[in-house]
């Protein structure tokens, strides 16, 4: 027993061998200069106090039981190595260490776990701090300095112990300081955010308030890699339904569930029946990204889950929710920033809320479809693009809610990706799809409704619908002048012998109207391996299309005819004898002739876009065709004498098909 004053290194300790003798004896060791470790330090332990007046450096990995970083003349020490503490490590008030990129391990053991006591300055760098220990004996992070991480592991350090659970209590009751996690804080099997710890005076919380769970950066993530099934507790704490991301306690901001662990956040915690606690099914909220690997899941709440970021679910898994099981709780998207739900896994959603104006969309090409069972709100101005992923809707799935629905507030359909609705027996749903690809890149709302009033649906029975903002590529458009920019590609799997009211509301832009034609010339066309089938005319006043159809193709619109002559040309020439007017036909499939007409105003100033009284028909009867059905064409001419001198004459030729219908070219 050692009666004298503490061995003092004041220069620097260098340990080739084991020379500390005063440790060996009982004492404590006073450091003011650096610390270098190449051969053998027992710790014996006692305490290393660094108390030097400026920078000290630790090199060489050094396992310590009490370590004191009492340097607090404005000098600091500096981690240039790994340590160990398996007692206490104590920042002085003064004190400052720099962890650098160096790992702390704090380490426990089944008789004790150490504590990480914080009444200085703590600089985390990139480094982690490591918590190892067993037999539920939990470490404390303590004192008046609020601490912030980087990096965080906790370990069970005896995997063969009868008890091997293992936490860290990240809250001191005796001066109110939480800490913080600013990188990962990764949770090994067996082990947990402890609550009993720092009850006050050093001691467990007894019957008070246990309060242990750290505040999260936006910088962190909090990774489960249990590789078993894990209850959700301290770790993760409710939301009060405002949400101070950073700033409240328990609120994650990126999590990442890995290494085959599955997460219940649908647990109650009761905190060994002492306060604060939690109910089964409260709401929680991910302020960054949830990432659910391959091999792991998520079973969410019954109530709410916020997810501010994107999601990511990469367990196909088995049975229809894979990585996911949804509780018939509500998963809610609300970020600040545009967000994508998207991994290589079909998510099944229960209820999926949609809160964003900067847009949500389902992943990249490599991503998965995803469905919602149940109800797709979309809320406020929220766009949720599909991309090349379809959205299933379940066959319970109620109308997609949200209120009135526009170009702004809508399904955005125009990739590969489609709004699917699988189906268990008849019924109409409404698709509230649109596109913001066309030529104007302009947001255009473009909604489709089916109507089954008949079918046979099997187990797998579903409808798809997608929209794009183009002429159709098959639709011919220089013999069916009048047709809109826009065609609806619908599918269906499972469903047989079925009669379905298909609609389609387009926008007045995409309207393209030929020449002497108008909207009534637009009717409703379904196109399928090369073949066009004509249903029934559009409702011009309401921009919409609909039929009763028996299967499932292309939808569109355009003329009910196709054009009985395709012109080449068409003049007129003053000659002695009057006005000679000249045409030539490349075809003329279909057409009964020609009528000419003349007017001394253009088209449409006399308020008529047809023939009327005010112009004169120059032909007492039909000019006939001089090619009729052919595909080579003709030249025509014909001359008008009965003009005046110095007069401005209009004139039209109209072709007459063989079924009477009228084509104007002027």
């Amino acid at each position: 027993c050692s009666t004298g004053p503490l061995p003092q290194l004041e220069g620097d300790g260098e340990h080739g061998r084991p020379l500390i003798d005063a440790l060996r004896s009982g004492g404590d060791l006073n450091v003011g200069g650096n610390w270098t470790r190449s051969g053998t330090f027992n710790a014996n332990d006692r305490q290393v106090k660094f108390n030097g007046s400026g920078t000290q450096t630790v090199t060489g990995a050094t396992t310590f039981a009490y370590l004191d970083i009492a340097n607090t003349s404005g000098g600091n020490v500096t981690l240039a190595s790994n340590i160990t503490v398996n007692r206490e490590l104590k920042i002085s008030s003064g004190g400052t260490l720099n962890a650098g990129a160096t790992t702390i391990t704090m380490q426990g053991d089944s008789s004790a776990a150490p504590t990480f006591r914080n009444n200085g300055t703590f600089n985390a760098g990139t480094g982690t701090v490591a918590f190892t220990g067993t037999n539920n004996k939990n470490s404390r992070v303590v004192g008046t300095s609020a601490t912030t991480f980087n990096n965080v592991t906790m370990t069970s350090s005896d995997p063969s112990a009868t008890d091997k659970r293992f936490g860290v209590d990240f809250y001191d009751h005796d001066n109110s300081k939480r800490a913080t996690i600013a990188g990962i804080l990764t949770l090994n099997q067996y082990t947990f955010v402890a609550t009993e710890e720092n009850g006050g005076n050093g001691t467990t919380c007894g019957t008070g308030t246990c309060d242990g769970t750290p505040i999260y950066a936006s910088t962190s993530t909090l990774r489960y890699n249990n590789t078993s099934s894990f209850d959700s507790a301290a770790e993760w704490w409710p939301d009060d339904g405002t949400p101070d991301c950073g700033v409240e306690k328990g609120l994650p901001y990126n999590v990442h569930i890995t290494n085959s662990t599955t997460v219940n956040i649908n647990a109650a915690f009761n905190n060994n029946s002492k306060t604060p606690n939690y109910s089964s099914g409260s709401n929680k909220t991910a302020c960054g990204n949830v990432t659910i690997d391959t091999g792991s899941a998520l079973q969410s709440t019954a109530g709410t889950l916020t997810v501010r970021g994107n999601w990511t679910n990469n367990n196909n898994g088995s049975g229809a929710e894979g990585g996911f099981t949804h509780n018939s709780g509500t998963v809610l998207f609300n970020g600040a920033s545009a967000q994508a739900i998207g991994g290589t896994a079909l998510t099944r959603f229960y209820n999926l809320t949609l809160n964003n104006t900067n847009g949500v969309n389902l992943g990249v090409a490599a991503d998965a479809n995803q469905g919602v069972n149940n109800t797709l709100t979309l809320t406020g101005s929220t766009r949720l693009t599909l991309g090349p992923n379809d959205l299933i809707m379940g066959p319970s799935a109620p109308a997609i809610a949200g209120g009135t629905f526009d170009a702004n507030k809508m399904i955005v359909a125009d990739g590969s990706g489609a709004l699917c609705k699988q189906y268990s027996t008849t019924g109409s749903y409404s698709f509230p799809i649109g596109d913001v690809s066309g030529p104007s890149s302009t947001a255009e709302y473009s909604p489709a409704t089916l109507n089954f009033t008949a079918g046979t649906f099997g187990s797998g029975a579903q409808a798809c619908v997608r929209v794009v903002d183009a002429a159709h590529p098959n639709g011919d458009q220089t013999n069916y002048p009048t047709y809109i920019t826009r065609y609806w590609p619908v599918t269906q799997s499972d469903i047989a012998s079925f009669t379905c009211t298909a609609t389609f509301v387009y926008v007045e832009d995409d309207e393209v109207i030929g020449s002497g034609q108008s909207t009534a010339a637009l009717y409703h066309w379904s196109y399928n391996s090369g073949t066009w089938t004509l249903h029934t005319q559009a409702n011009a006043s309401t921009n919409t299309l609909s039929s009763s159809v028996s299967s499932f193709s292309d939808h569109t619109a355009r003329s009910a005819s196709p054009l009985a002559v395709t012109l080449a040309a068409f003049a007129a020439d003053a000659t002695p004898d009057g006005v000679t007017l000249a045409w030539e036909t490349v075809s003329e499939t279909d057409n009964a002739g020609f009528n000419i007409y003349r007017s001394t105003t253009p088209l449409g100033s006399d308020g008529f876009s047809r023939p009327s009284a005010a112009w004169l028909k120059l032909n007492d009867a039909l000019i006939p065709s001089a090619a009729p059905g052919s595909t080579q064409g003709h030249a025509y001419t014909w001359t008008d004498t009965a003009v005046e001198p110095g007069a401005t004459y209009w004139y039209w030729l109209e072709d007459v098909d063989l079924s009477g219908a009228t084509t104007l070219h002027g």
